[in-house]
């Protein structure tokens, strides 16, 4: 008699099959040993936490067991650049500072603060075959907030840089992304129930028809903290000492980006 296959379970192990060999490039077994036999989820999770930051991974041919099934797949790696914020921030939270050498520069219009040119142009720089999607995820990350860094550092040069900020916008519900911007500027992050700027406008208009008495009234009655993300002296060192070869890199690839 032909076995009945339970397409729901084939169709779990196909897709886990998908997603992590999209992060972990497949090679042939050899006589060293370098195959992977997955026979159960635990060790599967094993493996996925490690794929996008252990470099033995990458010279391993991973088999599936055809009776594998999964109860909640959701702990894989992301195998495209698509989905939600929250599925590219999870992707890139395994990946370790500094993405193993990944630099992205996000001038996608130019720059305004502080080259205020506008045929600066967007690249990513140090890419290896090693770096998986989750690397490039972070390195998006990390590269707006050393463009951040670079106009905070403005801000310290006139005096006027802020000891503490709030987070606003889709990406403060991040808190990665959160912990790398205060990292790199070295400020605590506090963040609010509200996180739409639109709100900063409201209240600005509440002010303007009197609404509000002032601009601290507004504050008081439109704004509830939540929490602060504070700066890791580990993550401040690392991204100074980083921020020194991102300037470089832009120095560097100027003269070119004039030049398209």
């Amino acid at each position: 008699m032909r076995k009945k296959i339970d397409i729901r379970h084939l169709a779990a192990a196909l897709l886990a099959a998908l997603m992590l060999l999209a992060c972990l490039p497949v090679t042939q077994a050899d006589a060293a040993g370098n195959t992977i036999h997955i026979s159960s989820e635990a060790e599967l999770r094993d493996l996925a936490a490690s794929c996008a930051l252990d470099t033995w991974s990458r010279d391993k041919n991973v088999v599936l067991d055809s009776d594998l099934t999964l109860a909640d797949p959701s702990f894989l790696p992301i195998p495209t650049f698509g989905g939600s914020f929250d599925e590219m921030s999870r992707a890139a939270e395994k990946v370790s500072r500094g993405c193993e050498g990944l630099f992205f520069h996000p001038y996608l219009q130019g720059e305004i603060t502080p080259y205020l040119d506008d045929r600066l142009r967007a690249s990513f720089v140090g890419a290896a075959g090693f770096h998986t999607k989750a690397h490039f995820n972070r390195a998006v990350l990390e590269g707006v907030a050393y463009s951040m860094k670079d106009c905070f550092a403005t801000l310290v040069e006139l005096g006027i840089a802020p000891t503490q900020a709030v987070a606003i916008g889709g990406g403060a519900k991040s808190g990665l992304w959160r912990q790398i911007l205060a990292d790199m500027l070295n400020i605590p992050l506090k963040t609010v129930e509200n996180v739409d700027s639109s709100l900063g406008s409201a209240m600005l208009a509440g002010v303007a028809v009197g609404v509000f008495a002032s601009h601290a009234d507004a504050v008081e009655r439109c704004v509830r903290e939540q929490g602060v993300t504070l700066p890791d002296p580990e993550g401040v060192d690392f991204y100074n000492e980083r921020f020194k070869l991102y300037k470089e890199i832009q120095a560097a690839l100027a003269p070119i980006y004039h030049k398209l």
